[in-house]
């Protein structure tokens, strides 16, 4: 965990240097994109090699949509909750 931190900060310092050279930061958010699709091919290969996680899909499946369903229920939710507070009340003032 503190090699990620390191790396983070590291990160933000180069992030600091270049951020008003408009030439590199383009290339920069490519390359990022590419290397999530990346990391996305190389964990898909790790799962599916792994003989205890293709045996249970069908349970994991599963609690994966339930997680979901209560993700995006609760985040509804709390959206419905903050506009109606915050941003409904300040209509009324104006």
């Amino acid at each position: 965990m503190f090699n990620v931190l390191i790396f983070l900060a590291l990160g933000i310092g180069a992030g600091l240097l270049i951020r008003n050279k408009s030439k590199v930061l383009p290339y920069i958010e490519k390359t990022t994109g590419y290397v999530i699709y990346l990391l996305l091919i190389t964990l898909g290969i790790k799962a599916g090699a792994d003989k205890t996680i293709t045996s249970q899909i069908h349970t994991l499946g599963l609690t994966a949509l339930i997680i979901t369903i209560f993700t995006v229920s609760g985040s509804v939710l709390a959206v419905w909750l903050t506009y109606h507070v915050v941003f409904k009340s300040k209509q009324g003032e104006k």
